[in-house]
């Protein structure tokens, strides 16, 4: 079901993050890369279940996205 990926995803970025962030401290940042899918799974969820409901912020958060999006594409052009 729904909340037991969501639980699963949870669990999958937290012990990822958890661990590496006591056993290297320093290395977050590298090691840490295993947890990025899952938070970014974890967001889609979010975002998808937000569209649904038709809230309010969503085309805010959207336009938002989209402006990071091009900014960082032109400094990176």
């Amino acid at each position: 079901t729904g909340g037991q990926v969501r639980l699963f995803l949870f669990l999958w970025a937290s012990v990822v993050l958890l661990f590496f962030t006591i056993v290297t401290g320093s290395r977050l940042e590298y090691y840490g890369f295993g947890a990025w899918p899952a938070i970014a799974l974890l967001i889609g969820l979010a975002l998808a279940r937000a569209e649904e409901r038709r809230d309010r912020w969503v085309p805010r958060l959207q336009m938002l996205l989209a402006i990071i999006g091009a900014v960082i594409a032109v400094t990176l052009g």
